[in-house]
Formats: structure tokens, sequence, C-alpha cells
């Protein structure tokens, strides 16, 4: 009996968590207090963190397929760094100089940006003066350039950083660090640090075109190319570590540099090195099949994320498939799992694969079987339907019986079939089992027992799906325990949270009708509900079902006699007469029954029949011959003849044969041929032992050794001949290479210098033979190549100022006068001076240097506190200053000071404190376009205000 069960589809929300995760980097700012220093934070993007509910899989599924690997993602702690942009300089203060040669087109190192946002920004990296309390890059400090943000990992001899953020594309959308051979460098407060690793929210996932990662990374966080949009990835042969949560949904190709310890790409596929892991497969690779390698023993997650070529996969030797594997293919039909397969995730492994047509697994696999394409799990008398693909070709299907449970996402995303009987022997349903069905579908529920139902086990199903419930035990109504966790004969459910609408028998049979298509095979149920059994008259025609309750088809005997039924449609055949049947002849009676008699006389002919199938035979005017037979059997030395015999009236009818061809044995050498003589070969018929000869040709040569006829000198080749050991004849001969010169030392006959060249010669011990060669012109180098040692910043004394320096180039430390002059200008008055250094002999060129002279510290001609709460200053001015500051505090130690420019020679401060002793000091500034350079404070002096 079949009941009609409403039910609403809820739709369960996965809930979402975000983790925030922030990163700080230094900022410049304007900064006029020593102490004080302003953060600029930048938040990163957010990474998302998805928890899902635990999918059900029973016990021994979990034991032998579902090992769930979870993995520690490698966390990286992001700190803040500040910068002070007012760069205050003291006697000790220094004035740095890029090292990098100028002009430099392969230089690998990025380089800060810095903006002008303040007046005492410096423009130009060759001007940057770093106060006294900037502190030394530490580990965890963040910076930026060009290419990004990165995070310092190691300090010390070898410096190394990690891109964290904000990685830039070139105009073309690719991510290409210069020559990609070459080792990564970022530069910060003048330190090269090595990018050894790749951040998961490096924001890789923009790049569009070729992601070219450089030589020296090591480690690609996971996470890195989570939905990346990049069609080319080059990975260098330092790589260590890949993202193993890679999402490359438009990846064509991917590479690894020769000499990669770690991974390989074998048929467009990412590999570990060993070849034991299958990790990505480029989602637009131009293929439409892949047989994996024999020595792939694990397919990882999502490793043919979206790939949109592939219809077919065959595994061969593979023992684990992880979650994702194969992930929202677009073209899949086909795959195929080895018999070694023991350890198959059950989470979203061929979700969303909608084009999936069949997956079929190889014999003697001890867990995994299938059945024409659909894939079931097996252990002992347990038996799980695991996948029913997407686009298997049945608008109707029915779970075989004995089977007991329904995996999760067994039927995801179904586009076909559109009626599924579930038998009484499934008794779980898991979670999601039937999860985003692209077309409504009708479902036969029956059961003998409770069975148990996941609370999503309907869950996204396509609008208008139904659920009919099979018993004779529901009742009419309505259920009111609709949280229940078992559907039983009662009609309990945990399908839906509103109640459950029980329709009556005589609907539920009038909308389900009484044909039953199962598995392609039919059924009927009476009025009654019964499955019928024997020849049935349903409507106008008559049909036969066997004791299996099945419908049959072709010859079928029922009550003595023997029936046709037509194999389309099952109906009866009811025409009467000769008619012809699969290409045979038979009659039919009256009753529509076969004749099945020896002998039928019927429209002026008799019929010969064969009375175990009513098969006709002949009639009188066409015999029906049996087999020919030998009457003499034919040899290859003369004829033979046959005859056959007709079944119905043993006339007899001979042919004569033709003579057999020779049944020759194997030739046999009679004389063995040579170089110089035929040989004969014969061969015997071992029916009629004729024999048959024939000539052999002449064989070849029969080359000796090698001769050698003239030994080779250096001077001329030699010679070597080869003959055949049975005639002694020549067969080849050929030059042996002649000997290489035995040469001595190589001697300088003259030396090169900057204004000629020079030579120098060789000579053969043997020969004596002599080779000269030309020793080319000595090269100047240029010294504005060279690297100088910093300046520091000097005070006005009146004086010319003439710091000394070092330059090296190319690693030697050069000499003042003998290999360069030294020239100052603008090196007396405050301001900015330079020293102009020319080359001399060896070296060309010149190399132009700055350095800076602060006025001295002014003189306080007095201090006075006329007016309550105000000071009155007068100083001395200082020589050939723009300006002064003034600084005055409460505390000795100028804590909580302020301070105030000003210029002239006086300056009266107001609303101070009364009665408090106030300490102050004075120094001069030279005003150089928008910078200041500020010479050393006056001595401390102290003031009581009235």
């Amino acid at each position: 009996m079949k009941v009609k069960l409403f039910t609403k589809i809820l739709t369960i929300t996965i809930t979402i968590s975000l983790g925030i995760s922030n990163i700080a980097f230094a900022a410049s700012d304007h900064v006029e207090s020593e102490a004080s220093q302003v953060e600029n934070p930048i938040e990163s993007e957010i990474p998302v963190e998805i928890d899902t509910d635990e999918f059900d899989v029973p016990v021994e599924f979990q034991k032998q397929i579902n090992k769930h690997l979870s993995e520690t993602e490698k966390a990286s702690s992001v700190s803040e760094i500040t910068v002070e942009n007012e760069l205050i300089a003291t006697d000790e203060a220094e004035i740095t100089e890029s090292l990098t040669e100028p002009n430099s087109s392969d230089s690998r190192s990025d380089h800060v940006k810095t903006s002008g946002e303040s007046e005492n920004n410096i423009q130009a990296s060759s001007d940057i003066i770093f106060s006294q309390s900037e502190q030394p890059a530490q580990v965890g400090d963040t910076f930026s350039t060009t290419f990004g943000i990165y995070q310092i990992l190691t300090v010390g001899e070898k410096p190394t950083a990690m891109l964290i953020d904000k990685a830039q594309s070139d105009p073309n959308g690719n991510f290409i660090y210069g020559d990609t051979s070459k080792p990564w460098t970022a530069s910060y407060k003048n330190v090269e640090y090595s990018v050894t690793e790749i951040g998961k929210s490096s924001k890789l996932t923009g790049i569009s075109g070729t992601i070219s990662i450089p030589e020296g990374v090591t480690y690609i966080h996971n996470g890195a190319l989570s939905k990346a949009a990049a069609r080319r990835i080059d990975l260098p042969a330092s790589l260590v570590h890949f993202d193993e949560d890679h999402t490359l949904h438009k990846l064509e190709l991917i590479t690894v540099a020769e000499g990669n310890q770690y991974y390989k790409v074998e048929d467009g596929a990412l590999l570990s090195k060993d070849g034991t892991r299958l990790i990505l497969y480029p989602a637009m690779y131009q293929n439409d099949s892949y047989t994996s390698p024999e020595s792939v023993l694990s397919v990882e997650e999502d490793a043919f994320y979206n790939n949109a070529f592939l219809k077919t996969i065959t595994l061969t030797k593979v023992t684990t498939i992880k979650d994702y594997a194969f992930y929202e293919m677009h073209s899949i039909e086909t795959i195929m799992y080895p018999k070694t397969l023991t350890n198959l995730s059950p989470k979203y492994v061929t979700f969303n694969c909608f084009t999936l047509k069949q997956i079929f697994v190889e014999k003697g696999n001890p867990i995994l079987y299938d059945e024409n394409g659909i894939l079931f799990f097996k252990n002992e008398n347990e038996y799980m339907l695991v996948v029913y693909p997407a686009s298997y070709p049945l608008d109707e299907y029915c779970i075989p019986y004995g089977v007991k449970s329904i995996s999760s996402f067994a039927f995801n995303g179904i586009t076909h079939t559109k009626m599924i009987n579930i038998p009484a022997t499934v008794n779980n349903i898991y979670s999601y089992a039937f999860e985003e069905t692209q077309i409504p579908i009708e479902f036969i529920l029956q059961f003998s027992s409770p069975i148990k139902l996941s609370q999503s086990a309907f869950d996204r199903l396509a609008r208008g799906s139904k659920l009919y419930v099979e018993t004779d035990k529901i009742k009419n109504g309505f259920l009111k325990d609709f949280l229940t966790t078992n559907i039983n004969e009662n009609g309990g459910t945990q399908i839906d949270t509103e109640t459950p609408v029980i329709v009556d028998y005589e609907k539920a049979v009038s909308r389900i009708e009484n044909w039953y298509l199962c598995n392609n095979k039919k059924y009927y149920y009476d009025i009654s509900g019964n499955l019928v059994v024997g020849l049935q008259q349903i409507n106008q025609y008559k049909y036969y079902f066997g004791e299996d309750h099945i419908m049959k088809t072709g010859f079928q005997d029922a009550d003595g006699k023997t029936y046709y039924f037509f194999t389309d449609t099952g109906k009866m055949l009811t025409n009467s007469g000769i008619e012809s049947i699969d290409n045979k002849l038979y009659f039919i009676k009256t009753d529509h029954s076969i004749y099945k008699e020896a002998e039928l006389t019927y429209d002026n002919k008799i019929y010969y029949l064969n009375t175990n199938t009513g098969e006709i035979i002949c009639d009188s005017l066409s015999h029906s011959f049996g087999p020919w037979q030998d009457t003499i059997a034919a040899t290859c030395t003369k004829g033979g003849s046959q005859s056959h015999t007709c079944l119905k009236c043993n006339h007899i009818e001979t042919r004569t044969l033709s003579k057999l061809q020779h049944q020759f044995n194997d030739w046999i050498i009679l004389t063995e041929p040579n170089c110089t003589s035929q040989g004969i070969k014969m061969h015997t018929c071992h029916l009629c032992h004729t024999s048959e000869q024939q000539i052999i040709n002449k064989s070849s040569h029969r080359p000796g050794k090698w001769i050698i006829n003239r030994q080779p000198t250096c001077q001329s080749n030699g010679k070597k001949l080869l003959t055949c050991n049975i005639c002694t004849q020549l067969i080849q001969y050929e030059d042996i290479q002649r000997l290489p010169h035995k040469y001595g030392n190589w001697k300088i006959k003259r030396q090169a210098t900057y204004v000629r060249t020079g030579n120098k010669t060789r000579t053969c011990s043997i020969c004596g033979k002599t080779d000269l060669i030309i020793i080319p012109k000595l090269l100047r180098k240029n010294i504005s190549k060279a690297i100088t040692s910093s300046i520091k910043q000097r005070t006005y004394n009146g004086r010319s100022q003439k710091p000394s320096i070092k330059l090296i180039l190319n690693n030697k430390l050069l000499k003042m006068n003998a290999d360069y002059s030294i020239n100052y200008k603008n090196n007396k008055k405050p301001g900015k001076a330079s020293i102009i250094i020319k080359g001399k002999r060896n070296y060309y060129g010149t190399k132009n240097l700055n350095f800076y002279i602060a006025p001295k510290a002014p003189t306080i001609r007095s201090l006075s506190c006329y007016k309550k709460k105000s000071l009155s200053l007068r100083i001395k001015k200082a020589f050939s200053s723009s300006g002064y500051q003034f600084t005055y505090s409460l505390s000795r130690t100028f804590k909580n000071k302020k301070t105030t420019n000003f210029s002239g020679t006086s300056k009266t401060i107001n609303h101070l404190s009364s009665n408090k002793i106030y300490y102050i000091k004075i120094r001069a500034y030279k005003k150089i376009g928008r910078k200041k350079i500020f010479g050393p404070y006056s001595k401390t002096s102290k003031v009581l205000i009235k």
C-alpha cells in the first residue's frame, strides 16, 4: 500500500565564522617630539573560516574510507613599526647613501617607498638622516615595497622576510619579480632581506596572469592561492611547501624548475617528487582524459578542482582520495577507481560534478564495487550506496535490495533521474544525501522496521520533490510528533519542521498508478495493492508476470501452453496464422498459443516444425537441410565430396571438394650459405610427404677486429682497416683522428698595459708547433661605481671642513692621490657642502658626495622676566643661520618639553607658570629648501618665572 507524504524542504544554513587578522606597518608622519611616535596600522584581508556539520557515516566506513586529514595552519604573527619622520641630526647622526650601484637593471632589491606628507620629509634616498632614537629592525616588523608588504622572519647574517599582503601585478596582470632564477630580496633600513616565504593573505589571489615564484622562496602558506585567478604558475627549485588549500579555477599551466627536490610536473599535473601524491591538475589544461602514473598513491584535496575539459579519469594504483578531490568538475563523465583504493573520503569528493555519468571500480577491491557505474561500499553484510552519478542516464532508479544505508552526498546534483525507490532494507539515510538535486524527484520509501534519518537527509531538494511512504499501517490525518528521530510504521518523521500531511490510500494510488518501474523492471499492483503473478488481463491487453512479480517478455509457458510477449511493451502476441518472430517462422493458434506439432497443413502446404520450440523448419516447396558432412575426405593429392540431408524429408544433396593445400613442416637447412657461396633449404608436407627445395642467398661478410694500419700523430690522422674473417676481403676503412698537441704552459712575452696590447705563447713538446694569443689592453674602471663610507654632519667652526672618506671598488680599498683626487666646495659656511672625487691612472670618471655643515650653538645674552608669567630672551646671532629653535621645560631632563622656532635675536614666551623654575636651551638651524639642518644646543640655563 502506498501513501504520499508531502514535505516542505528546508535549507540548512552553514554558518561562516570570520576570523579577523590585522597587519600593521610603519607609516611616515610629522613628529616634533623626540620621544613620540605615530602609528598607522593597515588591516589585512579578513580570512574566512567555515565550520560545517559533521557528516554522518557508519563506524566501519569511517575506519576504512573516511580518514579526514587535519593540518595546522602556520600562523604568522605581524607586529607594527613606527618611523619618526622628522630627522633630528646631532654630531653623531650620519648621512647614509645607498650602496646599490647606479643604473643597475639587474638589481634584485625592492626599495622602500616614502611619501612626502610633511615639510620635514626627505625626498632623496641619498639625503636620509636617521635620528639617534631610531631602533634597528626586529623579527616580526613589517615594511612595504612596490611589490607588497613584508614581515621580517629572521635577522643577523642571513636576514629573511615573508610576503604577507598587497602583492602587486605588473601592467600585464603578472606577478614576475625580475630574473626569477636569482634570489628575491626586499630592502628595509639599508638591509637586504631574502624573501623565503609567501603568506596566506599575500593577495596573490588577485593576479590574473602569470605568477612566477622566484628562486629562494621555500614555503607558500596554505590559503595563499585559495580562489586564485592565475593562468600560469612557475615554481622555483628552492620550494619545499606548496599551498595545500589551493583552488586555482583558471589555471592553464604549472611548471617546476629543474632541480626541485620536492615537486615535479608530469603529464601536466603537479606531483610530489617521488610521484606518490597528485597535488594539482590545472583546471584549464586542455586534455579530455587522464591516467595517473602507477607511482601515484594519493589524490590530494582539490586536485582536479573546477577542471573544465577532462571527461575520463583513470586511477591506476591510488590508495587514498581526499576531500574535494573532483570538486565541481565541468565535463567529467567517467572515473575509474583501482582495486588498491581503500581510503575514500565521503566529503565533497565528486560534489557538483553535474556531468558525471559513471564510476567504475576495478575487480578485486576489498571494500568498493560498482553496479553498472554506481558506486557502493561493502563491509561483511553491510552495504552502502556511496555515489549515484549526477548524469546517470535513468529516469527511474531502484536502490538494490539489501543496501542498508545511503551516504552523505550520494545523490548530489542529479540531473536525469526523476524517481528513486528506496527498499525496506535501508535503515539509515545520512545528512545531505540528496543535496543540490537539479530536477524535482519523487521518492518511494518502503520499510518494514524503523528507519533512521539525519535531520538534513532530504535537505536542499529541487522545488516540487515529493516523498511517498509505502506501508499499510499509516493512518489518515495529521502527525503531531514532527521532531521524532525515526520514520516508522506510524508515520513519524524528522524530514520537516512542519507537521507532515498524510494523504489517504485512494488518492495516493490514483497518483502513483498501478505500474511500477524499478531498475528497468516492471511490476503491477492490483486493486488491493498487491503485486500480481501469472497471466493478467490489464485493460484490453494480456501480460505475464513471473513468481518474482517481474513482467516477462519473449516466449513464456503458462497453463501448459507457450505464448509470445513483445520485448518492448510486454503485450501478448494476439495475431493468428504464420508470424515471423526474431526472423523465424511460427504458427499462432486462435487462442494465441504457439503450435508445436511435427507437421502442419496450412494454406495448401505441408509445414515441418520443431516440436520443442514450434519453429517452422520447412515446407513441401523448400527443404530445411542439416549441416554438410564429409563423404570422401579431400587431401593435398586428390579431391573429396560432402552431402547434407533435409531435416523434414531426408532428401540428400552432394557436392565435390577441391584438393587441399600442402601442409609443410618448417624449413630444414641442407647447406649453410656464406659470403662466397649460396645455401640450400628444404621443407616437407606432413600429409603427403612431398618435398620442396629453395636456394638461400649468400650471407653478408663476417667482420673481424679493426687493424691499425697507421698510427695517428699530432700532425696527421691515422688509418684502421676492417676485413672479413672468412674471405679476408676488405670491408671498411676509417681515419683515426689525429692526436692533440701536448702544449706546455703559456708564457707571457709582453705584458698588456692601458695603452698597448700584450701577447703570450705556448709550444707543443712533440712537434714544436707554437700558438700565439694577443692579450687585450687593460680596461680602466669607472670610479662613480665605487662604494663610499658614510660622512657625519659637521658644525661650523670658521674653518674649511674636509672630512676624510674611504672608497671601495670591486672589494678593493682605493688610495687617495694614487687612484683618485678630492676637491671640496662650499665646505666652510653652514649649509650643504660638496665633495668631488675624480679618478686617476687606472680609474676614470667623477663621483659627487654631499654633507651638511650646521650652524654653531648661539650665545644667550640675557634672560628676563619683566612681565608676570612671561620670559624674554636675547641672543647673539649665530653666523649664517636661518632661525633658532627655543626649547623649555619644567624638568631639567626636559621631560614634557615645548619648542618654538623664531628668527631674529629676541623671543618672548607668554602664559608660563608663576613661581616656577624653567630650564631652557637654544640651537640654530640652517634651512636648505624644505629641510632644516639643526646645530648643537647651547648650555642649559634656568630661570624663575614671576
